[in-house]
């Protein structure tokens, strides 16, 4: 494992990492002194409470993203400008300047209260690339910056500055709690840390979200118990209603074609990323040319996500096929589904569900496995739509977080004996279509790190930005050998669908 004073480095300071789940004494009197800090507070939604609730030291919590910057047109670039650049724009963002109070006992949820003593340096830390300084370099020193469960003594975010990079240029790996925020909330975020030119003006593009989150006010200590106690009022009502829900989905599927229905656990073929998830991660990534990415889009009449499933697919299976693992049944994957609105104004929250779907790692032709991924991401979408209940939101509802925390504990040690309702996550994100800035310098490349779930030892991320997709595999290296297989299948599987494309059109004058 990294030393982490060394890794700290410059900052002159050493990371200081703290169980994720804190005592009860230490909760109880955080919460017991909430008043004293006269600032207002904002209770996390039941969906942001499970995963803080969830995370062990096996499991953190964390989503972020490792930037390349190109500071060879900003001379004054270096860490001390990165902190100027930051130091007046986290103020405005309260999920930066807010720590975690847990309740007692997890008897509720907890809130994000004000830290009077936000220091942004805290935040911000710096390291080197070990020589040559690589791209592989720069991934295993980013790996193993952002496997740890972050402080929850302080607001739950850190971003680290990284020079040493062979060609000049420096990489920044921004790591957040994923009880703040979700990968579209990250991205809106960024926007708001970043600039938009190398000088930046005042006036911001329509692209640029706004930030929409509200503090609720000061609250007493017995604004908190009383609210608790209405929240745990509430919580067999919410399961009734979650019940009744899934009853009358049931019904009605009784009576409706069940083609999109989705796979039980008996269904679901393990494969070696499938197992006990350790603490350490690993990761490796590609990129593509999202031109290719819109020109399968159009020719197979899909949408850019299905595209992106599709190459996420083909290096999947690129790579069970290399080890001789590829199972004779179908990979399924969950599959993110924001319930955002269209508006403007965003909030930092957790507001996902996620559906599943077919991942066509059966199919050898890779325009078959095209097709095949598309009309099951569109029943899933179908069925996200129609849902009326969120499993995490509803979770959230029925149990308090001291109860998922002993859940998770239990579930811990037995790993890969649990059952297998999917074998990995996959989500896309859009960035922007613009570039952004850093202080004057340019972020050049955008590679998405993702959080893992129990038996799902890979996970992975695609983000497009300006016009290139970067594909990112955040993984447990020991369920993972030879990671970098993959990013060799990205490129292997889209090769494989422009070929298609291409053959397809020289015939089509001769139909």
């Amino acid at each position: 494992m990294l030393d982490l004073e060394t890794a700290t480095g410059e900052n002159g300071g050493t990371e200081r990492l703290q169980n994720p789940t804190s005592d009860s004494a230490t909760a109880g009197a955080l919460a017991m002194r909430v008043s004293r800090f006269e600032r207002s507070v904002k209770q996390l939604a039941p969906a942001d409470s499970v995963a803080l609730a969830a995370e062990t030291e096996t499991l953190p919590q964390n989503i972020g993203v490792l930037v390349v910057l190109d500071p060879s047109d900003a001379p004054e670039f270096g860490f001390e400008a990165l902190v100027r650049a930051l130091e007046g724009r986290v103020e405005r963002v309260p999920v930066y300047t807010h720590r975690i109070l847990e309740m007692p006992f997890g008897l509720d949820h907890a809130y994000l209260v004000a830290d009077p003593a936000f220091d942004v340096r805290q935040h911000l830390h710096r390291s080197r690339v070990p020589a040559p300084g690589g791209l592989r370099e720069l991934t295993e020193l980013a790996s193993r910056l952002f496997a740890p469960c972050l402080d929850r003594s302080r607001p739950l975010w850190e971003m680290w500055f990284l020079d040493g990079l062979a060609d000049g240029r420096v990489a920044l790996l921004y790591k957040v709690h994923h009880c703040l925020a979700d990968g579209v909330a990250l991205t809106g975020l960024a926007q708001l840390l970043f600039d938009l030119s190398a000088k930046p003006a005042a006036d911001r593009p329509r692209d640029v979200p706004q930030l929409a989150d509200r503090d609720e006010g000061p609250l007493s200590d017995a604004d908190l118990w009383l609210r608790a106690a209405e929240n745990t009022l509430q919580r067999p009502l919410e399961l009734a209603r979650v019940g009744l829900s899934l009853l009358r989905q049931q019904v009605a599927g009784a009576t409706e074609p069940r083609d999109d229905a989705p796979r039980t656990p008996l269904q679901v073929p393990a494969t070696v990323f499938n197992g006990r998830v350790a603490a350490g991660r690993g990761y490796s990534c590609a990129r593509v040319p999202f031109a290719d990415v819109r020109a399968l889009r159009e020719h197979f009449d899909v949408t850019v996500n299905d595209v992106l499933l599709a190459l996420a697919s083909g290096a999947v299976r690129y790579y069970l096929a290399s080890r001789g693992e590829l199972p004779d049944g179908e990979l399924v994957v969950s599959v993110p589904v924001s319930e955002r609105s269209t508006s403007h104004e965003f909030t930092t929250d957790n507001q996902l569900t996620h559906t599943t779907v077919a991942f066509g790692t059966h199919l050898a032709d890779p325009a078959a496995r095209l097709r095949h991924i598309h009309e099951s991401a569109a029943a899933g979408k179908r069925r996200a739509r129609t849902r009326d209940v969120n499993v995490l939101s509803s979770v959230g509802r029925i149990l308090a977080p001291g109860a998922v925390q002993w859940l998770m504990r239990l579930a811990a040690p037995l790993g890969g004996d649990l059952p297998l309702p999917v074998n990995l996550t996959v989500s896309s994100l859009r960035a922007t279509p613009f570039p952004l800035y850093v202080a004057g310098a340019r972020l050049e490349h955008v590679y998405p790190m993702t959080v893992l779930q129990p038996t799902q030892g890979l996970g992975i991320t695609a983000v497009s930005y300006v016009d290139t997709v970067y594909f990112g595999f955040t993984h447990t290296p020991e369920l993972l050998p030879d990671p970098w297989v993959l990013a060799e299948g990205v490129e292997k599987s889209l090769s494989e669908l422009l070929t298609t494309r291409s053959a397809a059109r020289r015939r089509r004058p001769a139909d």
